[in-house]
């Protein structure tokens, strides 16, 4: 057999190439470069060859779930072909030198000239053991729990984001709230985890529905965009802007669809469920850098205010729990707004940093 004759199972099956391929060292380079010169045709061979040591290695090194006696019982099926393979080789072979490109391995090759079925069991020893690597690796990679990675986006007070999701859908975030969810929204439905007030524009995708959890409140949309307001300790207030959506308790106790202009007001646990009208305009006003007041309770318009502007309000002296303010705020300053309501609700107030202080008068 010519030099010519070598095959990719001659490289694999010899122990000297091997080693040659996993740590080579000046001299073994010298000579495979020499082999290469002279051999220009096993070129192919020896790097399909080399790809199949090193794919072996890697996965012997990645395993690390794979016990030290497993490995080396495998490991030694296919040293036991190796070495029938060299027998052979010692008894009816010519030796050949071999060579390389100083990305292969050592020393020289050995052909096989007689006993073709020694040969064949050498290489059927070697594939069985690459087959037992195959199915320790495999087992092993599956038993290997794939770790949710979650995305999470949250904005601080006083500030507002525009986020793009994966599926093209977009998250507007107001000040002091936040979102979280599984990387590329892996699963069977995109599902949002939202505490605070967003507004959604859903990207269409029939096949995966688009839902925001909201602490005990689930809504579904496709194609739509809502409002959802969802601060701690408030009542959950969603409201649709385009599209059609189903709001429902998470316990399955409630669930209704609503419409453009419709919108759901409930606690957390479904109780005092509402659908009602809503306003388009004051719904969406924050997203527009406006605040408006309609008969607000002064305790929640403070509460506004304080994620608004990131500031923390502290009132003295005050002891009207039915007061209520309106008005229409865009781009407003909280001092212009303050001072606004001290002339009609008489109080005083200080800004000092993040912190307002406001004192009714008597």
């Amino acid at each position: 057999m010519g030099n010519t004759n070598y095959t990719v199972e001659d490289f694999v099956l010899d122990l000297e190439f091997r080693k040659w391929i996993l740590a080579a060292d000046y001299e073994s380079n010298i000579h495979w470069e020499k082999f290469l010169k002279e051999n220009p045709a096993c070129r192919d061979d020896i790097l399909a060859a080399r790809r199949i040591i090193l794919f072996l290695e890697q996965k012997q090194s990645q395993s690390e779930g794979l016990a030290n006696q497993d490995r080396a019982e495998i490991w030694s099926h296919i040293e036991s072909g190796i070495r029938m393979k060299a027998a052979i080789d010692e008894e009816e072979a010519l030796v050949v030198p071999i060579s390389s490109e100083a990305i292969l391995n050592k020393q020289g090759d050995k052909v096989t000239r007689g006993y073709p079925w020694l040969k064949f069991a050498a290489i059927l020893v070697l594939v069985l053991g690459i087959g037992m690597l195959w199915l320790f690796f495999g087992h092993h990679q599956q038993q290997t729990p794939i770790v949710d990675s979650w995305q999470e986006h949250e904005t601080a007070f006083g500030v507002k984001s525009i986020i793009t999701l994966s599926d093209g859908s977009v998250a507007i975030l107001n000040s002091g709230s936040r979102i979280s969810y599984l990387e590329n929204f892996r699963g069977p439905k995109r599902e949002i985890f939202l505490e605070g007030e967003a507004c959604f524009e859903v990207a269409r995708d029939s096949l995966k529905p688009f839902v925001v959890q909201t602490a005990g409140l689930s809504t579904q949309a496709l194609g739509t965009s809502f409002n959802i307001r969802a601060f701690r300790d408030e009542r959950i207030e969603v409201a649709l802007v385009s599209g059609l959506a189903e709001v429902k308790v998470q316990n399955g106790s409630k669930s209704e669809l609503i419409i453009p202009g419709e919108g759901i007001s409930s606690l957390p646990n479904g109780e005092n469920w509402k659908r009602q009208k809503v306003s388009l305009e004051h719904v969406t006003a924050w997203m527009n850098k406006t605040i408006i007041f309609d008969n607000t309770p002064f305790l929640k318009a403070v509460n506004i205010l304080e994620n608004w502007y990131g500031v923390r309000i502290k009132l003295l002296r005050f002891e009207d729990e039915t007061l209520k303010v309106s008005g229409k705020y865009k781009d407003e300053t909280l001092n212009n707004i303050l001072d606004g309501w001290s002339y009609g609700i008489r109080f005083d107030y200080a800004v000092n940093g993040k912190e307002v202080i406001i004192e009714f008068k008597r």
